[in-house]
């Protein structure tokens, strides 16, 4: 959108309310300084950004052009309508998430206003004869009777622009969020009668949604990259609609299911969930976009394998498109049960599209495909590469049945401990040596979750492959050809001086898990040679040998650093030893924990000085 007009009689605008409304304003905006400007106007085309509105705005947007065409300055050319007359951001109605804080209690004026910025936006539907979910459960729990306060705004919004016709989509944003919060303010303040828990969770909402748009547009009016991009993109329900191109193969459109010819016809699609339509079917969409799902902090992935559920349960209604439905029936009428949700849809909203289901893997490692919808299976195509499934914790069972599991969880273990010495390197960061793992990303992060591609290439015995030579790559770095990451390594205290090598990355997962430091010169051995030798410096003063509660209280596992026995004896490691008559060893750099007070008390009673969180200056004699 480029440069949006903006009315020289804002002011105006404002002070034509009533001085409460003024009043209300300008309270909200110290609150709340993003909150101002909102709702949909004739000038402007109503667009949502990817990284800040499509997060948080849930909205069921149609506005749209009946030609497409723009004007120099970005906004549409010919007539824009809107849905039964109501601006786009009046007919989406929203759920809180934690609305239930409100359900019982009366609320004063101020505590309202001021939660409304901690809610989180919920689902949408548009109340009209076709209401817009992805599924019946959602239908059911996200319904909101709000019409009547919908026209309200409407209605006042229409005589706002009849006292001045230059009303801009920012003014009708402010307009809109002015009216909710006076309404709010004003509800609550006579006889302090508590709002009804709905209609106080819209207008919430309403404020909440009308700033996320605000922000938006401020943001694009001075990036003309942004503008550039959402020239010829519409927003309806949630799908983000491009235009595209007239070569290519022919799609069918998902709202008529007729052929797009694209060299005779325009034709949009979704860029979230990839959903095809002819530009004149935007009318029809009844599907809310699935992304707007994924976007939302409680967004959980169907984990329970579903069971056929009664028709009756869904009124005998198709769950999304809510058309009747019934057995026998060869027609658009027929059943067809979704396995991911369980839930039945009409001929129009289930193509028997076949995906792997979640919920079958987890509990079953089952990787048929199975028929689901056509919202499922959008949603299951844009998590299909996302790291959201912990195995060992869905199914800890699992892995004792699985041998695949068990050799790429200890691939992936061992590739984390190796991302710490490549952090370290020079060379590494040059290289990009961890650029080799750019298609799964998540295996530096963390050894635990999994996507569904990953598993799905476990199963088809391509991901050992793949992960096993990356690792040969990493382990040949750090061993072989680089010195950096070679003198970072360090010796195994057990093994004799004839069989002393580097420790292999093979056994670091087992024996960093061993490792303790002593809490008086920083020492580190495992709990077994404290155990069995004590402290090589301080066995005298701490008697640790062959006491294993001594050991847990005079050692600790949590150490920053480690500093290497090296070669030649002139190194800066050995100088360091000598100069402190420390006994030859690793040490760690910062040790955390202190030692418990009657150990303490033992220490001074032989003119030890301890002072926690430092190493000490101890004498070897």
């Amino acid at each position: 959108m480029d440069n949006l007009p903006v009315s020289d009689s804002r002011t105006d605008i404002v002070s034509s309310n009533d001085k409460s409304l003024t009043d209300d304003a300008s309270i909200m905006s110290a609150d709340k300084e993003h909150a101002s400007d909102a709702i949909l106007s004739a000038d402007s085309i109503h667009t949502i950004d990817n990284k800040t509105s499509t997060a948080a705005f849930r909205g069921s947007g149609t506005l749209l052009a009946e030609k497409g065409q723009f004007a120099d300055n970005g906004t549409l050319k010919g007539e824009i309508h809107f849905v039964e007359n109501v601006p786009c951001s009046i007919l989406s109605t929203f759920d809180v998430m934690k609305s239930s804080t409100l359900s019982d209690k009366t609320v004063e004026p101020d505590a309202v206003l001021s939660v409304a910025s901690d809610y989180d936006v919920g689902s949408a539907t548009r109340p009209t004869d076709k209401p817009s979910f992805t599924d019946f459960e959602e239908h059911q729990l996200c319904h909101v009777n709000s019409e009547e306060m919908d026209i309200q705004i409407v209605d006042y919004i229409k005589d706002q622009k009849k006292n001045n016709s230059e009303i801009t989509h920012e003014d009708e944003l402010q307009l809109t969020i002015n009216f909710c919060k006076a309404k709010i303010r004003s509800n609550m303040e006579k006889d302090l009668i508590k709002i009804p828990k709905k209609e106080l969770r819209h207008l919430m909402n309403k404020v909440i949604e009308c700033s996320l748009e605000l922000d938006r547009l401020r943001e694009e009016s001075n990036d003309p990259a942004k503008r550039a991009k959402w020239k010829n993109i519409l927003i309806s329900n949630g799908h983000i609609l491009a235009l595209q191109a007239i070569s290519g193969r022919n799609p069918y459109c998902e709202v008529c299911l007729t052929t797009i010819w694209r060299v005779l016809q325009r034709y949009r699609r979704c860029e979230e969930c990839g959903m095809r339509l002819h530009e004149k079917c935007i009318d029809g969409i009844m599907r809310r976009c699935v992304a707007t799902k994924l976007h939302h902090s409680s967004f959980e992935i169907c984990l329970d394998i579903c069971m056929e559920q009664k028709l009756s349960d869904q009124d005998y209604k198709c769950a999304e498109c809510r058309i009747p439905l019934k057995f026998g029936s060869t027609s658009v009428e027929e059943p067809r049960l979704c396995d991911y949700n369980g839930f039945y849809y009409c001929t129009r909203c289930h193509w028997n599209d076949q995906c792997i289901i979640p919920a079958r893997i987890v509990h079953n490692w089952d990787f048929q495909k199975y028929k689901v919808c056509r919202a499922s299976k959008q949603l299951l195509v844009l998590i299909e590469r996302r790291p959201i499934f912990d195995i060992v914790k869905l199914n800890p069972s699992l892995p004792k049945f699985v041998d695949k599991l068990n050799r790429i969880d200890k691939l992936r273990k061992n590739i984390i401990f190796m991302k710490c010495y490549f952090i370290c390197c020079k060379n590494a960061r040059k290289l990009r040596i961890l650029q080799y793992l750019n298609h799964r990303q998540h295996f530096v992060d963390n050894s635990n979750l999994y996507s569904l591609s990953d598993l799905r290439d476990l199963m088809e015995d391509r991901l050992i492959p793949e992960i096993e030579q990356i690792f040969t790559v990493f382990f040949n770095h750090i061993t072989k050809e680089c010195e950096i990451c070679q003198g970072n390594g360090f010796f195994c205290e057990i093994c004799s001086d004839e069989k002393k090598q580097q420790m292999s990355i093979e056994s670091i997962p087992r024996e960093l898990r061993n490792l303790r430091a002593c809490l008086l010169c920083s020492m580190v051995k495992s709990v077994e040679q404290f155990e069995m030798d004590g402290c090589d410096n301080c066995e005298r003063y701490l008697g640790m040998k062959g006491d294993e509660e001594k050991v847990s209280e005079c050692t600790s596992s949590n150490f920053d650093g480690l500093i290497a026995a090296m070669i030649p004896d002139e190194s800066w490691v050995c100088k360091w030893q000598k100069i402190n008559r420390k006994a030859r060893g690793i040490y760690a750099v910062s040790v955390s924990g202190t030692l418990p007070s009657h150990i303490v008390q033992d220490l001074k009673s032989q003119n030890i000085r301890y002072k926690p969180h430092m190493r000490d200056m101890t004498k070897n004699s």
